[in-house]
């Protein structure tokens, strides 16, 4: 007997052709027969073959489904023959009986109906009927692998993702699945995480690397008694006296006279105070009596000496595993000998943009094509990490391409970052793909806005982002998750930091339902002011931001004055 799926849902438009083609796509290794199911008889309805046709029971073969725009869909999907039918609830089961009879042993029934009343529920559901018990679990198992990727709406147009199917006797119904917390999100993503490997860099070449370990002092600094400026050393307790000056020392040369009571010798900043000396009296603070004698004419508190040791002493640690090198990072290396500082490998990342829409910058775009800004953007934002990416480009939506150039994508590079494919549409294949590649799907949906549809993937240490297509989602999310993975990648141990903020002006938001990010700019008061922002097209709202803020979960209403966490751009 066939197995046979049922999608019922609360009206029209609800999406329940949608979702029967996606299962069609997924369930191809087996007969897939498409049957569209109403308890409303029509007039005048145009199909193919009639098998059945009563007051009430209609049945007929959809062969080439030239009038019905479901059954056209279902077959362009894969279905390998199309029904439609007209059945009061208590005929269905003689209508699939019918069918039965003129379709493969093994075929997999995909039902699709929009009024079977004594199955609506609340939402959208999906029944099997007929499933013989030794086959149940292995094809719940695939649905579930599958049920990530399914998204529909019911009757109140709400967006539905689901997670699981539950099992009943011979009866499954999928539950509407919890969008994970974005916190979630970043903990999972970062757990996968190894230590990269490590490599000597030259100083010169180090800016941005990331320090795989500990550095200290081999000297103390200052290694000796150093002059802070131009002028005199001398005793303190001689100031009130006229000075002979017994000697000249330049930087970088060794006294070689040891100064003695009303004694001086002239130095110059940076230069090693003589013995003898406890004081630097600036020049600026000195009359020349007469040549080689010198006296003080003001008071000087200062020693104006910088001593050994006084910054750092030996053995100290200087920089910590784990930091950015910055170019004050530079000096201090440079400073304690540490010309080849050990450093982690930067990861390898590529970017690839999917879409038959999407044409070159350079490109003028025609009638229903738009420029591809989204790579370049993820580029510079991958570059400012210290990191130079490989543009892969663009991808048509064309399945076999796309994972030609995902699986090449995946073996060479450490991290790979998909622009667009990871929603919901029919040509969104990305997530599809990855699992076909053996990526396991960590991530696939967030509560949050905007990137909801965000994907994160891993396999064997090779990491894999699929980004919403929308140029706001893919900025606001690599700030907010790709970029604190990639650091973790890079071994970064230092956090970015986050500022906390009163608002400049009240904001709100119609509901509170997610975590939102939302664009603003700093004020001279030190308070942040909410850009308008049109949504998740919108990336010129972020040309003028200084700082991305968050609104929590349940929160609609910020008010003037009110402290909000501000991550800066």
């Amino acid at each position: 007997m066939p197995r046979m799926l049922l999608i019922a849902g609360t009206g029209r438009n609800t999406g329940k052709t949608t979702l029967a083609c996606k299962i069609i796509r997924k369930f191809q290794f087996r007969p897939i027969i498409a049957i569209k199911i109403t308890p409303h008889f029509h007039k005048n309805i145009q199909s193919g073959k009639v098998l059945i046709d009563r007051p009430d029971l209609y049945i007929a073969e959809e062969a080439n489904a030239t009038t019905l725009k479901d059954s056209s869909l279902m077959l362009a999907a894969g279905a390998q023959q199309s029904f439609f039918v007209m059945a009061t609830d208590e005929n269905l089961r003689i209508a699939i009986d019918e069918i039965c009879k003129i379709v493969p042993v093994n075929s997999l029934f995909i039902c699709e109906s929009g009024g079977l009343r004594h199955h609506l529920v609340p939402g959208i559901f999906l029944m099997m009927k007929g499933i013989p018990s030794e086959n149940l679990k292995s094809d719940a198992e695939i649905l579930i692998n599958l049920a990530d990727q399914l998204i529909i709406f019911d009757g109140k147009g709400i967006n539905f993702d689901f997670e699981g199917i539950e099992i009943t006797d011979n009866q499954w119904t999928l539950k509407q699945a919890k969008m994970i917390p974005f916190e979630k999100a970043v903990e999972t993503a970062k757990s996968f995480v190894i230590t990269p490997a490590t490599g000597r860099k030259n100083l010169f070449n180090a800016l941005n690397s990331i320090l795989a370990e500990d550095v200290y002092s081999d000297i103390s600094m200052p290694p000796f008694n150093k002059s802070a400026m131009d002028g005199y050393a001398c005793r303190k307790s001689d100031l009130e006296n006229q000075l002979i000056v017994i000697e000249e020392i330049a930087a970088g040369t060794i006294p070689t006279k040891i100064v003695g009571e009303n004694q001086c010798s002239r130095i110059m900043t940076g230069a090693m105070v003589p013995e003898g000396a406890d004081i630097v009296v600036m020049k600026e603070d000195i009359e020349e009596i007469s040549p080689g004698i010198v006296q003080c004419i003001r008071d000087s508190s200062k020693s104006n000496i910088c001593y050994l040791g006084e910054d750092v002493k030996a053995g100290d640690q200087v920089l910590q595993k784990g930091a950015v090198i910055l170019p004050s990072h530079i000096a201090i290396l440079a400073s304690v000998g540490c010309v080849q500082p050990l450093v982690y490998k930067s990861p390898s990342v590529a970017i690839i943009s999917t879409g038959n829409e999407l044409v070159e910058p350079g490109e003028k775009p025609g009638i229903s094509k738009i420029r591809n800004s989204n790579s370049y953007q993820l580029g510079a934002q991958v570059q400012q990490l210290g990191i130079m990416p490989d543009y892969l480009g663009i991808v048509a939506d064309i399945e076999e391409s796309l994972k030609s150039l995902l699986a090449l994508a995946i073996e060479k590079y450490d991290l790979t970052i998909i622009s667009g494919g990871v929603s919901v549409g029919d040509f969104d294949f990305v997530p599809k793909i990855l699992k076909s590649l053996n990526v396991n799907i960590r991530v696939h949906g967030m509560d949050v806005k905007p990137g909801k549809h965000l994907l994160f993937g891993e396999r064997q240490n090779h990491f894999v982002f699929g980004m919403p297509g929308n140029p706001v989602s893919s900025f606001v999310q690599f700030e907010v998750l790709v970029k604190p993975f990639l650091q973790t990648l890079m071994g970064r141990t230092e956090t970015n930091p986050l500022l906390y903020l009163p608002l400049a002006e009240d904001f709100e938001r119609n509901k509170g339902d997610q975590l939102l990010f939302v664009p603003v700019s700093f004020t001279e008061s030190g308070a942040i002011l909410p850009l308008e922002y049109h949504g998740s097209a919108h990336i010129h709202a972020y040309v003028g931001a200084h700082g991305i803020m968050e609104v929590p979960k349940g929160t609609s209403i910020i008010k003037k004055g009110e402290i909000a966490c501000v991550r800066p751009l």
